[in-house]
């Protein structure tokens, strides 16, 4: 059976809006929205639509976005894991 692309349509954006931003903030999990709320440099927060309290939904949207990134844009990007709730990433 097909899905539905929507996790794939967010990377897309996610993507897009690195290379124009320069930067983009992704929470780990969604359990940490609350850090998204009271981070006041999140200009935007991207959010897999199937992701809800206790499932891996935006932990597999995380790391799909990673791994695309580092088959199709390799070196042109720096990802900051150092945060427990939210990864960095900058292009270059």
């Amino acid at each position: 059976m097909r899905r539905s692309g929507k996790t794939t349509r967010l990377i897309d954006e996610i993507i897009q809006y690195l290379f124009t931003q320069k930067e983009v903030f992704i929470l780990k999990n969604i359990d940490n929205i609350e850090i998204y709320k009271n981070k006041p440099s999140f200009e935007k927060v991207f959010i897999d639509p199937d992701a809800k309290k206790g499932n891996m939904a935006q932990r597999e949207m995380v790391r799909k976005l990673l791994t695309r990134l580092e088959l199709e844009h390799d070196k042109h990007f720096v990802v900051d894991n150092s945060n427990s709730a939210y990864i960095h990433i900058k292009s270059l």
